[in-house]
């Protein structure tokens, strides 16, 4: 015999069951049948029971007294299980009155089932469920499992009913047996971990403490029950949701062209192959269009995609469970409705929680997740900022990663201009190029930018503003001119060097698709890094242009990691690489003092060898150069000061007037001290001044030798002099 419960135990709900005796009833016969041989689950359900239907049920009153194992107790004196010489004693005769007065009251039930009505929300859930399980594929116990979980949570009182018998049963099986009435062998292989009904995410369980069972019902389900949908396209929008769209197109990712179309023959074959296990890692800083990518590449693959777990039923945020319970039913719902298509899990950091010092030991089954990822039917992106975010376990169950980084500026213009066009902001012819080369932030902050300039009315004048502000907030510097010299045309014979650099222009774009790599070295503002840019041009190719700080980390590791990145984004978006002041990358490793500053000159020496496309390297200091790293540059080409023909030439150039005849004094000039002048002269109004300009020039040129340590130029500061005391200085012509 079972064990028996003190009536104390049991939490009495309100009379409310009689709103919906039928399910009440119906749970109780299931006891009566299933369990005579536990009369201590019998007196817990059936006490219960009786006194949240004594008030509609007199009639049953006494039957259900009848079988309460204290009443026959009551008629038979003190129990007695076991007596001193071994013998059973009264504890038999106790069994033997239960068990028999228990055929009557389930014949007297019966009765009252029959004739008993069912309520009509009952009938129209009933309805809806059999209409489902038939999309769903269930079959009649993971029907009427799921029918009388769901009628267990109508109205509080059954609901309480359900939280009794949950204390009182052992474990999920015996609990959905007595709920459905089908026999526990048959309920026990349909409510496994494995099964249909848990597999579909339709339902989940915990076991909570005391052993206690308790079952949760999908909520997308819960919410579709409320509403009358006949059609199977109703009935799986309202599970899924409506595909998802982009508004973007394939040029938008011109730079990821070759794994887009990659990506597209994956998912065609991955669907008419059946294959299981298809995973898409998409991951980069927020903002870079992974998202969106995702939806193209979809649709270029002519297949719907569902975004899952964005909210739960009830349109607010949903939790980590709600979100695995809408990717489940998702996976194994639609292969099983004859639907193609894919899966969407946007920030699925939120599901894959990585131990770390705040949480180091995240909750959720990691196997769990893993036998997910190895099996699931419908293949699915998985969107992250960061993939360190995932566990290794989960990352290396993936198909295809991808790394979805910042684009190049001429698709960041194309993106801005049909932003702005959408939005009714009238951008002038080239501004839209401007913005996007000077400001290298994602399509999302641009958006953002146009929309804070239509809101306050402004024009292009705003959106600079809001971007800059943007950029500033995201701690992004705004790219400058590439070179201070870089403001007005470039002319290549400006710059004096030891290469006819017009003729080395000309010879590498008539060699384009070969890969190089150029050193050019010399004194600052000699034009290293506008004839790199120059180059790039020439060769058709958008500039990617860092400085070392940009690569140089704080911790160990992290500037090697960083000097791989850009190599890998410059590769991936086919950009021409230029990297300003290499030297303090590239320093000589016999010079070395920690080992830290050996391992990034490797690092970087690495990256140069395997790098499959042309890139040059810009430094002051091409002596403290590893010897190693000059080896391996295709071209060193050296840019020293100006001689006083091409001194002259940029005199010209600048100022649009002939040179004095005391220019050819100042020797050491350079392209850019002639660009700074002229910013200066405008804002002074001094452009129509030789004079002033020649003694601008003079200034930055004994600058340049104070801050270089050298002696001041006593010959040229004399000529200078007597050049400001002549108004009309003969001119060189």
């Amino acid at each position: 015999m079972g064990r028996y419960h003190d009536d104390e135990q049991i939490i009495i709900p309100q009379p409310e069951f009689e709103k919906n005796p039928h399910e009440g009833l119906f749970i109780l016969r299931n006891i009566l049948v299933q369990h005579r041989d536990d009369p201590g689950l019998l007196q817990a359900a059936t006490a219960t029971l009786a006194r949240i239907c004594s008030y509609a049920f007199l009639e049953l009153h006494a039957e259900l007294e009848a079988v309460d194992p204290r009443s026959v107790r009551r008629e038979l004196g003190e129990l007695d299980f076991e007596t001193a010489d071994g013998k059973r004693g009264r504890g038999a005769e106790l069994e033997r009155l239960h068990k028999a007065r228990i055929p009557a009251l389930v014949e007297r039930l019966d009765a009252i089932i029959a004739r008993t009505d069912i309520p009509p929300i009952t009938l129209a859930i009933r309805e809806r469920l059999r209409r489902i399980a038939e999309i769903l594929d269930l079959d009649t116990i993971e029907r009427d499992i799921l029918t009388h979980l769901v009628l267990a949570g109508v109205g509080q009182s059954t609901a309480d009913y359900h939280d009794n018998l949950a204390r009182m049963t052992n474990g999920r099986a015996q609990l959905a047996a007595i709920l459905c009435g089908h026999p526990l062998a048959d309920v026990k292989a349909r409510v496994r971990a494995d099964s249909r009904l848990f597999r579909t995410g339709i339902l989940s369980f915990e076991t909570q403490y005391g052993g206690r069972v308790h079952f949760d019902i999908n909520s997308q389900l819960n919410e579709l029950l409320a509403d009358d949908l006949a059609g199977e396209t109703e009935i799986l929008e309202a599970l899924f949701g409506k595909p998802v769209a982009t508004s973007l197109q394939a040029e938008d990712f011109a730079h990821l062209a070759a794994d887009r179309d990659r990506l597209v023959r994956l998912l065609q074959n991955a669907v008419a192959g059946g294959a299981r296990g298809v995973n898409i890692l998409l991951y980069g800083r927020p903002g870079t269009g992974k998202t969106e990518l995702a939806k193209l590449l979809a649709a270029e693959a002519d297949l719907p995609i569902y975004a899952v777990g964005t909210e739960d039923a009830n349109g607010d945020e949903p939790t980590r469970s709600e979100r695995l319970q809408s990717f489940l039913m998702l996976q194994n719902v639609m292969p099983g409705s004859n639907r193609q298509g894919c899966c969407l899990f946007d920030e699925a950091d939120d599901v894959f929680e990585s131990p770390s010092l705040f949480n180091p030991r995240p909750k959720g089954s990691k196997l769990y997740l893993n036998e997910l990822l190895s099996h699931n039917r419908v293949p699915t992106f998985w969107i992250v900022n960061d993939p360190r975010e995932l566990p290794e376990t989960a990352r290396r169950r993936m198909t295809y990663v991808l790394h979805v980084d910042l684009p190049p500026a001429a698709i960041r213009a194309r993106i801005l201009s049909r932003i702005a066009r959408g939005a009714g902001l009238a951008l002038a012819e080239g501004a839209a190029q401007s913005l996007a080369r000077r400001y290298p932030v994602t399509p999302a902050v641009l958006a953002c930018g146009v929309q804070a300039a239509m809101l306050t009315d402004g024009g292009a004048e705003a959106l600079e503003d809001a971007l800059a502000g943007l950029a500033d907030g995201l701690g992004i510097r705004p790219e400058g001119k590439v070179g201070i010299h870089a403001e007005r045309r470039f002319d290549i014979r400006l710059n004096r060097t030891d290469t006819d650099l017009e003729e080395f222009a000309n010879r590498v774009a008539a060699a384009r698709g070969t890969s190089f790599s150029m050193c050019l070295h010399g004194i600052s503002g000699t034009g290293k890094s506008v004839f790199a840019a120059h180059v790039a041009e020439r060769l058709g190719m958008e500039v990617e242009r860092l400085r070392a700080s940009d690569l140089l980390g704080a911790y160990v590791g992290q500037t090697e990691a960083r000097i791989r990145a850009a190599f890998a984004r410059a590769a991936r978006a086919r950009s021409f690489l230029i990297l300003d002041e290499a030297d303090s990358l590239l320093r000589d490793r016999s010079q070395a003092r920690q080992g830290w500053e050996v391992s990034q000159v490797n690092e970087l020496l690495v990256a140069m060898e395997q790098h499959p496309l042309p890139f040059a390297c810009t430094t002051n200091l091409v002596g403290q150069l590893d010897p190693a790293a000059l080896r391996r540059f295709t071209f060193s080409i050296r840019f020293d000061v100006l001689d006083g023909a091409t001194a002259a030439a940029c005199f010209r150039h600048y100022f649009d007037s002939a040179p004095p005849h005391a220019l050819a004094l100042l020797d050491g000039l350079v392209p850019a001290d002639f660009a700074l002048v002229r910013r200066r002269a405008e804002i002074m109004g001094h452009l129509d001044a030789p004079d002033a300009l020649l003694a601008m020039l003079g200034d930055e040129l004994e600058k340049r030798d104070e801050a270089g340590g050298k002696a001041g130029r006593d010959r040229v500061g004399f000529q200078l002099r007597q050049a400001r005391q002549t108004p009309g200085s003969e001119r060189l012509n």
